[in-house]
């Protein structure tokens, strides 16, 4: 539960094995360059500016743009297809001489030749279906489109009405305003009607203010010449053509596509160049000599001396001391058992270098939560076997899986304590799996639909047992930095009063220690007093010590009210076993349809299922992570550390197999 221990090292080297070395330090991934400028020796030494990426960048940006056209031209790779599969494995010599003998620009001239031919294409099918959109109402017009138009003094609107608007409606307001208005229908929908309606110019205010009422959308069909449905026929036929030319272009994809691998090392290739540019940037040198300023892990820091003097000529590593104030960068160190639950606390934030890290601490409760969540051992087996299963097809994400990979086997341990086997009961397991009920019986200590109270009092023990085991730690962490008034005032006497009370409570109801119930009374009473005479230290009059003390004894309502939060924990159980249930019963009435029955069941039971799966996992994750963030780390831990970025390679595609071995 301890951080990595960190060293801030300088790195004194002749400025001709610049590129040898920031090659080496990218191959190791063991050092934290820092950049010169913003140290006290950016006046004395150069600084590059290059620390963009230069040209690599750019390539690097083009490369992948390309190996993103060209997936759409690839083959599926089945149900896992597109989960990452494995990297491209190659020797690193290989690597390097493939990159730099293949001719990426004449593929990325083709792929760029392919898109912009695709978009133009589709650009123009776009604009005919338009067109085709726009003209087929009309194409029972028996006149040409640009006679659609007012001319002399006969003037013409063509449009369409809705909403619940009818022509005849339409022709006898126009009739009450106009001589010579006249409507005729070109074609009616259920919503809309189209229609042409004529009138003499001199009525034109008359009838253009019924149009506006009855919300007459007028159509116009200027650069349309001839009739409506000689244009759709055209438009058509151009659509034709231009789906032909699409498949020609996906034929040309296609017969490019063998090309993507070597894209793919390119990418990696000059992306990795794009990083040592930017690091570049970061180092300073005069005429002759570099300097670069980094943080190592200390455990590496023998290793990295002895190398560099094998692979760089006079070079020089030196332990230097951090500037004042200045902070090491974080790397959590943690055992494998532990190491799947960084995931909560890097989305928290990282510990600073004076806090412990909270991660093994956590560890449990979350995955006990998480299990209370679903409480139900079936969908805890089908979340292990799918989170191993995951590992196999994915590049990353493995301390994620590892981590739902735990959360299944606690599941599957609360699912036996509350005989939760998706949604399953005694009197909906068939009778054929009888030994499943006996099994689940044998190993089931409660129901919580028939004891919910009990599930309820888990819940608050294990909220009680965490909000407190925080104070603990902050108290442990106020010992170790020998802040001893706070450990006592700010931690145990919080931790006594709210054990004295709980105690005292069941002492009374005769549950546990009936005899000691003054004893706990006047412990909580001697906390208390400890809390209100010296919780609060700041001042030096007794008066404002005093009424700030009452008030953070008031605080005792804020554990009330943390420790009511895991209730929620209740709520997500019941709820996953109750949808299981509901499933159930509408699978069994799916059975019922005629001819259908048995194809419905299985696919109400298993969409049901998954879906009731992923939606409460994910709830289970999230309010099991809030109750982490909320609840317990508030009482011991700070967090806004610097997460330790060591310079390394990155390689999205590609691995190189001396790094396998």
């Amino acid at each position: 539960m301890a951080l990595t221990p960190m060293q801030k090292i300088a790195v004194f080297f002749p400025i001709g094995e610049r590129d040898a070395l920031l090659t080496y330090l990218q191959d190791r991934g063991k050092v934290q360059i820092l950049d010169l400028k913003e140290t006290v020796l950016a006046d004395d030494l150069e600084t590059s500016e290059m620390g963009a990426g230069g040209d690599a960048e750019r390539i690097a940006a083009d490369l992948k743009r390309a190996i993103d056209d060209l997936a759409e031209f690839e083959e599926s790779g089945g149900m896992f297809g597109g989960l990452g599969g494995g990297k491209l494995l190659i020797n690193k010599d290989e690597f390097r001489t493939t990159v730099e003998k293949f001719d990426y620009q004449s593929v990325l001239n083709a792929v760029m030749e392919i898109e912009n031919e695709r978009n133009d294409l589709r650009q123009r099918r776009g604009h005919r279906e338009n067109d085709i959109e726009k003209l087929l109402p009309w194409v029972q017009v028996d006149a040409p489109l640009e006679d659609l138009a007012a001319r002399g003094q006969a003037g013409i609107a063509a449009g369409l009405i809705g909403g619940g608007r009818t022509p005849e409606d339409l022709l006898a307001q126009l009739k009450q305003v106009s001589e010579t208005a006249d409507i005729e229908v070109v074609k009616r929908t259920e919503s809309h009607a189209y229609l042409v309606v004529f009138y003499h110019r001199s009525e034109e205010d008359s009838v253009q203010d019924v149009l506006r009422h009855n919300d007459f959308d007028a159509q116009t069909f200027e650069g349309y010449t001839g009739y409506a449905k000689d244009r759709v026929a055209e438009a058509r036929d151009e659509v034709n053509q231009i789906e032909a030319s699409l498949k020609k272009i996906v034929e040309k994809g296609k017969n490019i596509v063998h090309n993507k691998p070597k894209l793919m090392l390119a990418y990696d290739y000059y992306s990795q160049e794009a990083m040592r540019s930017h690091a570049n940037g970061l180092i300073g040198s005069t005429r002759q000599a570099g300097v670069l300023e980094g943080w190592i892990a200390e455990r590496d820091f023998d290793a990295l001396v002895r190398d560099l003097d094998q692979h760089i000529d006079d070079v020089e590593v030196v332990r230097i001391s951090p500037e004042e104030g200045e902070d090491p960068p974080i790397a959590l160190k943690n055992r494998k058992s532990f190491w799947p639950f960084e995931v909560i606390t890097e989305m928290y934030g990282m510990p600073q270098a004076r806090e412990v890290d909270p991660t093994p601490l956590t560890a449990p409760f979350f995955a006990l939560f998480f299990g209370f969540c679903l409480t139900d051992a079936g969908y805890g087996i089908v979340l292990a076997v799918l989170s191993l299963v995951l590992m196999k097809y994915l590049k990353g994400g493995r301390k994620l899986l590892w981590l739902l990979f735990i959360g299944g086997l606690f599941t599957i341990f609360m699912g036996a304590l509350t005989g939760g086997w998706f949604g399953l009961n005694d009197d909906t397991i068939p009778s054929w799996l009888g030994w499943v009920s006996s099994m689940r019986r044998s190993l089931m200590l409660f129901d919580p639909f028939e004891s919910p109270m009990t599930m309820f009092g888990l819940a608050l023990i294990l909220g009680f047992i965490q909000v407190t085991f925080g104070l603990i730690i902050a108290m442990v962490e106020n010992l170790r930095h020998r802040d001893f008034m706070a450990a006592v005032f700010d931690q145990l006497t919080w931790i006594v009063l709210l054990w004295s009370l709980v105690l005292y409570a069941l002492s009374r109801m005769g549950v546990v220690l009936p005899g000691y119930t003054p004893v706990f009374k006047y412990a909580a009473m001697a906390a208390a007093l400890g809390i209100i005479a010296l919780s609060y230290r700041a001042s030096k009059s007794p008066g404002a010590r005093l009424a700030w003390g009452f008030y953070n004894l008031y605080g005792i309502t804020g554990y009330l009210g943390d420790v009511l939060s895991y209730t929620r924990l209740l709520a997500l159980g019941l709820a996953t076993g109750g949808i299981g249930m509901v499933i159930n019963v509408v699978a069994g009435m799916a059975k019922g349809i005629p001819f259908v029955g048995y194809p419905a069941m299985i696919a109400v039971l298993i969409g049901g299922h998954a879906f009731n799966l992923a939606v409460n996992a994910l709830g289970g994750f999230v309010h099991s992570a809030r109750l982490q963030y909320v609840e317990f780390y508030p009482k011991f831990f700070e967090g806004g550390g610097r997460p330790f970025k060591p310079f390394k390679k990155e390689l999205k595609f590609t691995r190189l197999v001396e790094e396998e071995n």
